[in-house]
């Protein structure tokens, strides 16, 4: 009992502090705006670009002080015609074809590496081919900088408000805003876990003072590498926005492949995860397992009670960061998300006792290999 009684004692108070730390920084106003530029690497996005591309030109923001570069790395749809389209009519748009015997560095991280070493910008800005962005978006990052600041992100979801989204996809924008909100709270104690990187700018100054995707080799999760890096090895600060202006939107998968893909490639990250990751992730498992086997030795109150606590703690954090981004409509979906956690925590460590391998944009990595 005393095992149970601190169990879910750690994962309320793990609760409360993420609630505490979740909170906004206040914007620095800049007198001038730098020379911003825009990175993507795209790989078979003919989908997405044409979104992609349209949310990018409506930009408020000077395009004389503003370069976007897209990186085609090898597609084999019409990604690159639908580059050079724009390319041709939006000077600030540029186009470079990549192919995989010219990467340095395999997968993403590669195309971004070539993309960076390309642009111009005082300031850089990552974000994906299936990203739509809203028109604020780089003025709300970067009033985040100030003189200490290398390193700033904003909030991904996958769906829009009252949008024809998916279930599915209702639930894994809950799990985006669980995550990040875990994410940015930390960062807010000083102890940065990770970010995605499909929402984030830096410094030109920061990405050379921690040498770029070169220092951190071969990773499928070069946002989370990058980030972490520039934690420990300099001495600019990361500040993460829960700000509607920066609120970015895309995709959810739409296939349990597709989704099941994904997170195999977040969990190759699991190496370079600092201490504090790793006991949150065991606290939040051993409190779900263990709220699952009072089925079969304790009476129904008990394992009542344990879902109660666990639903009531991920409420309070999904409504705290749903007010933040003015998506309050998601929390009608948190029923379905506890249900999805429970399955998701419990199952996905056991699958990839047995899986190393994941796929990415038709092209297969072994997880083993990934050596950060």
């Amino acid at each position: 009992m005393t095992i149970i009684v601190l169990i879910y004692s750690l994962y309320l108070i793990l609760g409360l502090l993420v609630i505490i730390g979740l909170r906004n920084p206040g914007p620095v106003v800049h007198s001038s705006e730098p020379f911003v530029s825009i990175v993507i690497a795209a790989r078979n996005e003919e989908k997405n670009l044409p979104n992609c591309l349209s949310s990018l030109i409506q930009l408020n923001y000077p395009k004389d002080k503003l370069e976007i570069i897209l990186v085609d790395d090898n597609s084999s749809d019409s990604t690159a015609r639908i580059i050079s389209l724009y390319a041709k009519s939006y000077p600030y748009i540029k186009y470079y074809q990549l192919l995989s015997d010219n990467k340095s560095t395999p997968g993403k991280a590669g195309a971004l590496k070539y993309g960076i070493s390309q642009c111009k910008g005082d300031y850089i800005f990552l974000t994906d081919a299936d990203c739509r962005v809203p028109s604020t978006w780089i003025n709300s990052l970067l009033s985040l900088f100030t003189d200490s600041v290398g390193m700033v992100g904003g909030v991904t979801l996958l769906d829009k408000t009252h949008d024809s989204s998916p279930l599915f996809g209702k639930i894994q924008s809950c799990d985006w805003m669980f995550l990040l909100s875990v994410a940015a709270s930390a960062n807010n104690f000083a102890l940065p876990l990770s970010w995605f990187g499909n929402n984030m700018a830096f410094r030109r100054q920061t990405y050379d003072d921690v040498g770029g995707f070169e220092k951190i080799g071969n990773s499928l999760v070069e946002d989370i590498a990058f980030l972490l890096e520039i934690h420990k090895s300099s001495r600019w600060k990361i500040k993460f926005s829960f700000c509607q202006n920066s609120l970015l939107h895309s995709s959810p998968a739409l296939t349990l492949t597709e989704y099941y893909n994904q997170r195999k490639r977040w969990a190759s990250g699991i190496g370079i995860v600092r201490p504090l990751g790793i006991f949150l992730l065991t606290v939040s498992l051993l409190a779900h397992v263990l709220t699952l086997s009072t089925l079969f030795w304790a009476n129904s109150f008990v394992t009542l009670s344990g879902f109660i606590l666990l639903a009531s703690t991920d409420f309070a954090i999904l409504y705290r960061a749903s007010r933040l981004l003015g998506r309050t409509d998601l929390l009608y979906y948190i029923v379905f998300f506890e249900i999805y956690y429970f399955i998701y925590i419990i199952l996905l460590p056991v699958l990839l006792v047995f899986d190393r391998k994941t796929n990415w944009k038709d092209r297969q990595y072994s997880l083993n290999k990934d050596k950060n």
